[in-house]
């Protein structure tokens, strides 16, 4: 575990538990150290994808520039990429931790509460992942699309979604263990029956909806999935699979034919990952990475000190400036640019470990 790691999981009030016997059971320990370092190495894969994007977008634009005459097909090629650099990263996101997750009320919660909300977030995200699986395999033997201009076969390609998402399904699994393991351990049996419960309750909802003889207009409905989803937030479950889960859900409660709906929300999963317009989040990333890394981000910060820095807060009319430059510029937000921000005022080696106050974790989120 590194030092970040480290201090991230003091703020977060999580146990730091050595990996070795971590399981519930002790076979699968192996299993698991195993699957974590495979997962480890899948998103090497899409960062092979994203250079592939930026490559073919570099191309295409020279040959507009030059020739005045696009790559013909490149947009199909890189919409079929794009998908493949969410979802080679999203098991790597899991086993890390780095989902993203609303911490306002969940740190101010006993510890026992926050095991048992723990368990409760993993099983609802493993069972949404499952589902997507299941189904999704369902629609891609069948998909019969191609792409519109290369007529490259999608099938391939859907069919490696659904196995990184099930890869997804498998890393909730043993988190679902650890956390498991560790309320079997301090005996805390009643947190384990309520996470199972409220767990089962979600997914029960369109049943018990169906029998109980009561209609409800779509407005209604919607309102009360929505209200549900901002509970599943502010209880910690990660932000994507909250929405995907209140989804299959509210798809439920309002579809007459479950099985058609299911399809529908599994091939929704490819179509909308693979769309054209998302290929600017992965660029923008990419940009802000090297300009964090290349410390241009820090010279910004240093320019702006220093012209404004004489004024009455300066410090302060610095980083609101910094930060009105970084809305101007999405290619400019990272995490890393943080602590350009912090330096002149905090030592650089509490930066990371500041107290686990609401404004700040939401200060540390959106740079």
């Amino acid at each position: 575990m590194t030092e970040l790691e480290h201090q991230e999981a003091i703020i977060h009030k999580e146990e730091i538990t050595p990996e070795k016997g971590f399981g519930l059971l002790s076979p699968l320990t192996p299993i698991e150290g195993g699957f974590n370092w495979l997962v480890s190495k899948l998103p090497y894969v899409s960062a092979v994808f994203m250079l592939a994007i930026a490559v073919f977008i570099s191309i295409d634009v020279v040959g507009r520039l030059l020739f005045n005459k696009p790559w013909v097909g490149i947009t199909d090629l890189e919409s079929l990429f794009m998908g493949m650099v969410g979802f080679f990263s999203l098991g790597a996101a899991v086993i890390e931790r780095q989902s993203m997750q609303i911490d306002l009320i969940y740190d101010y919660m006993p510890g026992k509460l926050q095991r048992s909300l723990f368990l409760m977030a993993c099983l609802i995200s493993m069972i949404t992942a499952g589902i997507m699986t299941w189904r999704g395999m369902i629609v891609a033997w069948t998909w019969p699309k191609d792409t519109g201009v290369l007529n490259i076969a999608e099938r391939p390609f859907i069919i490696i979604t659904f196995i990184l998402i099930g890869v997804a399904c498998l890393a909730f699994f043993f988190l679902s263990c650890q956390s498991l393991r560790r309320l079997v351990m301090k005996r805390e049996f009643l947190g384990l029956v309520c996470a199972v419960a409220a767990t089962a309750l979600i997914f029960a909802l369109p049943t018990i909806y169906k029998n109980c003889g009561v209609k409800l207009s779509g407005l209604v409905i919607g309102s009360l999935g929505f209200l549900i989803l901002m509970t599943l937030l502010l209880l910690r479950v990660p932000l994507g699979w909250a929405m995907c889960t209140m989804g299959i859900v509210g798809m439920l409660l309002v579809s007459r034919k479950p099985a058609a709906a299911y399809n529908a929300f599994a091939s929704t999963a490819f179509t909308q990952t693979t769309v054209f317009t998302m290929i600017a989040f992965p660029m923008f990333m990419l940009m802000g990475e090297m300009v964090s890394l290349s410390g241009l981000s820090e010279d910004l910060f240093d320019a702006a000190t220093k012209w404004l820095g004489r004024m009455p807060g300066g410090l302060a009319v610095a980083a609101a400036r910094d930060s009105a430059r970084s809305a101007a510029t999405p290619w400019l937000r990272s995490s890393r640019c943080l602590p350009s921000r912090c330096r002149p005022c905090v030592p650089e080696n509490t930066i990371w470990s500041w107290p686990a106050a609401p404004w700040q974790r939401a200060a540390r989120w959106a740079s």
